[in-house]
C-alpha cells in the first residue's frame, strides 16, 4: 500500500505530447507513476504514426517560436521607434527653445513690461495647484505679470524662454 499524495501528481512518461495541464489518466500510488491521457494516446501510436505526429508536433512548436519571437521583434521595433520619435521631439524643442532664447534673451522693452497699459498678448507666470483634492487649495494661484506683446508668436517665445530657461519662480 502506498502512502497519499500531498501534492498534484504528474505524467511520469513525459512524451513530446505531454502537457503540465493535461489531466492524469491512470495512477499507482504504490509505485508513485502517473501517466496522462496524451502519453498514453501517444504510447497506443504505431511507429510509423508517432513519427509523423512527433514531425507535427515539432512543427508547430517551432512555428509558435517563430511567431512569439517575431512578436517580440516587432515589440521591440515598435519600442525603439517610439524612443527615436521621443528623442526626435526633445532635440526639436530643445532646438525651438534655443532659437527663441537666442532671440529674446534682452528683456522686453519698456511698452511691453507696462502693466497698467498692456499690449494685445500678456505674459504671466504662477505657481500653485488646482483643485485636484491632494495639494491644499487656497484658490487660484497669483498670477504675476511678466511682459505683453503685439504679437502671438513674440508672446510665445517668450513664454518659452521664461519657461524654460529663467525658471522664473525658482523651480
Amino acid at each position: 500500500m502506498g502512502v497519499p499524495r500531498l501534492f498534484r501528481s504528474h505524467c511520469n512518461v513525459k512524451s513530446i505530447m505531454c502537457s503540465p495541464r493535461e489531466e492524469i489518466s491512470f495512477s499507482c500510488e504504490a509505485c508513485d507513476f502517473d501517466i496522462c491521457k496524451a502519453c498514453v494516446y501517444f504510447s497506443k501510436l504505431k511507429p510509423a504514426e508517432k513519427r509523423a505526429k512527433e514531425t507535427e508536433i515539432r512543427d508547430r512548436k517551432r512555428r509558435q517560436e517563430i511567431a512569439a519571437k517575431q512578436e517580440m521583434q516587432n515589440r521591440m521595433e515598435k519600442r525603439r521607434k517610439k524612443i527615436c520619435r521621443i528623442e526626435d521631439e526633445k532635440k526639436k524643442i530643445s532646438k525651438e527653445i534655443r532659437e527663441y532664447s537666442n532671440m529674446i534673451k534682452i528683456p522686453p522693452k519698456a511698452p511691453n513690461r507696462d502693466k497698467t497699459k498692456p499690449l494685445e498678448f500678456v505674459v504671466w507666470f504662477s505657481d500653485g495647484y488646482g483643485n485636484d483634492g491632494w495639494h491644499s487649495y487656497d484658490g487660484p494661484p497669483t498670477k504675476y505679470f511678466d511682459s505683453s506683446f503685439s504679437s502671438k508668436s513674440d508672446a510665445n517665445k517668450r513664454a518659452l524662454y521664461k519657461f524654460y530657461k529663467k525658471k522664473s519662480l525658482g523651480t
